[in-house]
């Protein structure tokens, strides 16, 4: 399974990678740390799932999420990380596809289960 990791912050980065890597020893992460980083990503093969930062940096939000939402044609799930979230940012993330909305503080944990649950599913 591949892991589309989009945060600005390599302290989360790792702590993903760390807790989603303790349950599932298949997955291949490709990590961004800005929009430019992202688009080089979704050019490449399709990723299972996307992680990311809702307030992900890079001024072309609406350019970054038409291409996942093109991708997710192809059955990529897309997972919002946030702190705080408004009700109108997340009703434009569900517009562009957003799968699943996870609190960083109170859900953090969940995200392997999560992943889990994706990998079962797509295989």
């Amino acid at each position: 399974m591949k892991v589309a990791i989009f945060e600005s912050s390599e302290h989360i980065t790792k702590r993903l990678i760390d807790l989603i890597g303790e349950t599932n020893q298949e997955v291949i992460f490709e990590c961004a740390t800005n929009n430019d980083e992202a688009v080089f990503i979704l050019q490449g093969p399709t990723p299972d799932v996307i992680l990311m930062d809702v307030r992900f940096p890079g001024s072309r939000f609406e350019e970054l999420l038409g291409q996942i939402k093109q991708q997710k044609q192809c059955n990529t799930s897309l997972i919002i990380l946030y702190h705080v979230i408004g009700s109108r940012t997340k009703e434009l993330y569900k517009t562009h596809g957003a799968d699943y909305f996870i609190d960083l503080y109170l859900e953090f944990e969940n995200i392997p289960g999560i992943i889990n649950e994706l990998n079962t599913i797509k295989k």
